[in-house]
C-alpha cells in the first residue's frame, strides 16, 4: 500500500547474534513479545460477532493510531482487516460521526 523498504537477515546470523550480543537478544525477545500480544489482540477483535462493536474495539486498540489508519488504509482494506463489508464499514463511519474519527 505505501512504499517500503524491508531488510532481511539469514537464520544463522540472526541466532548468532541472539546468542552473541545480549542487547540483540533482548531486541529480538522485545520484538517477538509485541508479535504474540499484537495476534492476540486481532483474534480477539476479529472474534466479536457485532461489526460496529469490532470497529469499536480496532479504535480502543488503536486509540493513537487510528484517525492517520482511517485516512491512510483504503476502505476496502481496512474493511477485510475488520471481517467486513466495504459497504458495513462506510455505514459505521458515517453513523459515528465525527464522535470517533
Amino acid at each position: 500500500m505505501e512504499d517500503t523498504i524491508v531488510e532481511s537477515i539469514d537464520y544463522e546470523t540472526l541466532q548468532y547474534m541472539i546468542e552473541n550480543f545480549p542487547d540483540i537478544n533482548k531486541i529480538y525477545h522485545h520484538f517477538i513479545l509485541d508479535i504474540f500480544v499484537k495476534t492476540d489482540a486481532k483474534i480477539r477483535l476479529l472474534k466479536i460477532p457485532n461489526s460496529r462493536e469490532r470497529f469499536e474495539e480496532f479504535i480502543r486498540l488503536n486509540q493513537h493510531h487510528y484517525k492517520d489508519y482511517i485516512r491512510r488504509i483504503p476502505k476496502h482494506i481496512l474493511a477485510s482487516l475488520l471481517n467486513m463489508r466495504p459497504e458495513t464499514l462506510s455505514r459505521i463511519i458515517t453513523e459515528t460521526g465525527n464522535n470517533l474519527i
